[in-house]
C-alpha cells in the first residue's frame, strides 16, 4: 500500500460513527486515492484493517524546499473501499503549507503495525505441541455424523458433519477452516453447530469474534 499520486485536503469529515468531524486547529484531514478495493475479503483490506494505523507522507515533488517526512493517522472509521482518509498533524499542515479543500501530489507509504503480527507469532511459539494447528493430514480422521437439517446445502452439511460426528479415535482430528465471501452461510453453520453440540451437556463450546454482531 504504498501510493504516489494526488491527495485532496479537507477541514470535516461525515464519520458515520460520530456524524461531522472537524479537524483539531492547525490540521486537516485529506483523502487518498487507492487502487485496491479495501473489503475485509481482499488481502490489502485485510492489512489495512489489522495492521496499519499509520502512514508516511512526503510532497512527491523532489524539488520541494522541505524534504522531511511527516506522519500521519490512518482513519480507519472513515475508509471506503477505494479511498483512505489520513490526519494530518499541524507540523506537516504547516512545513507544507498546505490548505483547506486543495490538492497535492504526495507519496504515501503506509506503516505496518508489527506488534499484532508479532503476537500472533509468539502465540504459535508458546504451543506445546504444533500439530494440533499444524496437523499431519495423512494420520488425521475425518468425524462422521448422521444429523441432517434441510435448512443447510451440501457443504454446510459436511461441516456440521465435520464438528459433531465421531470417528474410530484411533487417529487425531485436524482443525476445520470454513472459508467464504459474505452471504454464504459460514456463520449460519457455526451457529447450527454450537447449538446441536450444546445439547450433550458434557460438550463445551468457546466462540471468538473480532467483531460483537
Amino acid at each position: 500500500l504504498n501510493v504516489c499520486g494526488q491527495i485532496t485536503t479537507m477541514d470535516r469529515l461525515d464519520s458515520p460513527k460520530f456524524g461531522m468531524e472537524f479537524a483539531p486547529q492547525g490540521e486537516l484531514f485529506c483523502s487518498v486515492s487507492i487502487p485496491y478495493k479495501l473489503t475485509i475479503d481482499s488481502p490489502e483490506g485485510l492489512a489495512l484493517k489489522r495492521s496499519v494505523q499509520s502512514a508516511l507522507i512526503a510532497p512527491l515533488d523532489s524539488h520541494h524546499p522541505n524534504s522531511k517526512v511527516y506522519e500521519a493517522r490512518v482513519l480507519q472509521l472513515i475508509t471506503r473501499e477505494n479511498q483512505i482518509h489520513l490526519q494530518l498533524f499541524k507540523q506537516c499542515c504547516s512545513d507544507l503549507a498546505l490548505k483547506h479543500n486543495k490538492s497535492y501530489k504526495m507519496e504515501v507509504q503506509f506503516q505496518l503495525d508489527r506488534h499484532t503480527l508479532c503476537s500472533l507469532h509468539k502465540a504459535v511459539d508458546l504451543l506445546p505441541d504444533t500439530s494440533r494447528v499444524l496437523p499431519d493430514l495423512k494420520n488425521c480422521g475425518v468425524p462422521v455424523s448422521d444429523i441432517t437439517y434441510e435448512s443447510l446445502n451440501s457443504k454446510q452439511q459436511s461441516a456440521l458433519g465435520f464438528i459433531t460426528g465421531n470417528h474410530d479415535g484411533r487417529s487425531f482430528t485436524a482443525p476445520l477452516l470454513i472459508y467464504g465471501p459474505f452471504g454464504t452461510g459460514k456463520t449460519f453453520t457455526i451457529a447450527t453447530a454450537a447449538i446441536e453440540l450444546g445439547k450433550d451437556p458434557q460438550n463445551k463450546v468457546l466462540i471468538c469474534t473480532h467483531t460483537n454482531r
